[in-house]
């Protein structure tokens, strides 16, 4: 269990644990440093997790559709390459080839809103994993519509994938690339401050949310600190190839977590779910993500190649 300091005893402290008809748990509890750093780490390592689990079922999506068409595909974690010269590219083949990952990543974010507001759970892992995976889908999304002004209309860079390439192939011309960019900028503010409330919900005590500054506090532990951390980890998977899609990912992270920041001024009592294993060190979590780092940089760093 999570290390709590109770300022009572005996019988009196166990009801104050497990009987909070009368809020007790809330007045007694007082969080250790150990405490905060592994909800730190626990959300850092499931923002990883996450984030790998949406990436390797879009390249793997991508990568089968691709052999389905017939063309020769090279399998990287950052991304799929095809033949781009091939004859067999036409409008209804290209949104197939490169529709096909943003379609399953947008399932994923459906799928994880469906689960965690409409069924939910009780286990606080499972809670901040269904929102790390919904983040996660939602800002990979927006961030490739962010690349439409980059890249989207020259194949020869590694933002060539995805929704920038559907976007290019419409042929509208420079409105759209920059189009789709402000729309997603402003998009990634909006679910930004939607997130903020979720993600509080998952405190275990209402006392560590129930003025700003606690909030603040909270949100850094379970938000703040992992994204940037989480970020700085999945770099490992890709350095030094694809780092320039990744940073673009990565900055539109940022700004969802900055108008989330911001918000949190505004956001009023929160129902927290009280559940204390985001408090407690889980230590597979950190053996899991150095089997990922191997597996992925000895595979997949420098692509593997499959032909139909």
């Amino acid at each position: 269990m999570a290390r709590y300091k109770i300022k009572k005893s005996g019988e009196a402290r166990k009801s104050a644990l497990f009987d909070n008809r009368f809020g007790e748990v809330d007045k007694l509890v007082k969080e250790s440093f150990e405490d905060k750093l592994a909800r730190v780490m626990n959300s850092t390592l499931i923002f990883v997790f996450s984030y790998y689990l949406i990436i390797a079922c879009y390249q793997a999506v991508s990568a089968l559709m691709g052999l389905a068409l017939g063309v020769t595909v090279n399998l990287h974690f950052y991304r799929v390459t095809v033949d781009n010269f091939h004859p067999i590219w036409n409008f209804r083949n290209v949104y197939l080839n490169w529709g096909i990952g943003p379609f399953v990543v947008m399932l994923i974010a459906l799928f994880t809103f469906w689960r965690r507001y409409k069924v939910g759970s009780k286990n606080a892992l499972v809670s901040v994993g269904l929102l790390w995976l919904a983040v996660h889908s939602v800002n990979i999304l927006l961030g490739q519509m962010l690349m439409s002004s980059i890249g989207g209309f020259n194949f020869e860079t590694d933002f060539y994938h995805g929704l920038p390439v559907l976007v290019a192939w419409l042929e509208w011309g420079d409105f759209m690339y920059y189009g789709a960019s402000a729309v997603a900028f402003l998009v990634l503010i909006l679910v930004g401050v939607l997130w903020v409330r979720p993600f509080l919900r998952l405190s275990f005590s209402q006392r560590l949310v129930r003025n700003y500054k606690g909030k603040k506090r909270y949100y850094a532990q379970v938000v703040v600190f992992p994204a940037l951390l989480g970020s700085l980890l999945i770099s490992l998977f890709y350095f030094p190839k694809g780092m320039a899609l990744y940073a673009t990912y990565a900055l539109s992270l940022l700004i969802s977590v900055a108008s989330g920041w911001i918000a949190l001024e505004y956001v009023r009592k929160v129902k927290v779910d009280r559940n204390e294993r985001l408090q407690q060190f889980q230590f597979p979590l950190i053996a899991i993500f150095i089997v990922l780092v191997i597996v992925t940089r000895v595979f997949l760093l420098d692509g593997l190649e499959f032909r139909f």
